[in-house]
């Protein structure tokens, strides 16, 4: 079975390398003296900052998902926020469904798996690659994370992620960023986010809430 110590040090691990890295690659861009090739990596460096983001927080769920299905957990020991996420690909079958024979077969499958210990994969989770503030609250919805947490992180976790799209579909001359301090400030949003992540899933794990109550 899986030691939850071991997983959130696990976490922390997977976070300081992301940082170091794109502090690592920051700091050499603002040693570049050509302001325009500085201007050009710093903007590059964006989408990467977003692909550190949306890596984490696949990857940790990924590790949170193998940890707790290491246990054989049964539905009836499990939170419905946690049942409803394992089965939400065959709920929406049923419901997708267009007419009755695939509801029933659908259904079939579905009531063959509630007889079986409870298994999550990290596809229960779609960050829709575009992991904004609004998919933030709905992955905080499925794991019972307090969402309070994340709130104040709205404005600069979209401004970081529009950024990343105007970049990402040729929108590149709208932002020019002509100091490292600029590009610092969305290394250390996403550090702030990843290390709230972190916590919540401590605390959920401390508090069992991933359990029925």
């Amino acid at each position: 079975m899986c030691d939850f110590n071991n997983l959130i040090e696990d976490l922390y691990l997977n976070k300081e390398w992301r940082i170091e890295e794109l502090r690592k690659i920051g700091i050499i861009i603002s040693n570049n003296i050509d302001i325009e090739i500085q201007s050009l990596f710093f903007r590059s460096l964006i989408p990467m900052i977003y692909a550190h983001w949306e890596g984490f927080v696949v990857s940790s769920i990924k590790k949170y998902f193998d940890c707790l299905n290491s246990f054989d957990f049964s539905i009836k020991e499990m939170d419905i926020h946690y049942i409803v996420t394992a089965f939400e690909e065959k709920l929406e079958n049923i419901v997708k469904s267009q007419n009755f024979d695939k509801r029933k077969k659908h259904l079939k499958i579905l009531l063959s798996l509630l007889n079986n210990n409870i298994k999550f994969t990290n596809k229960k989770i779609d960050t829709k690659s575009n992991l904004n503030f609004e998919i933030l609250i709905m992955i905080c919805d499925k794991l019972r994370f307090n969402q309070n947490k994340f709130r104040d992180y709205k404005v600069d976790l979209n401004e970081l992620v529009n950024i990343r799209n105007a970049i990402a579909h040729g929108d590149t001359p709208a932002f020019e960023f002509k100091e490292y301090e600029e590009i610092e400030k969305y290394i250390s949003l996403i550090e702030n986010l990843m290390l709230d992540f972190i916590s919540e899933i401590e605390d959920i794990i401390k508090m069992n809430k991933f359990k029925k109550g």
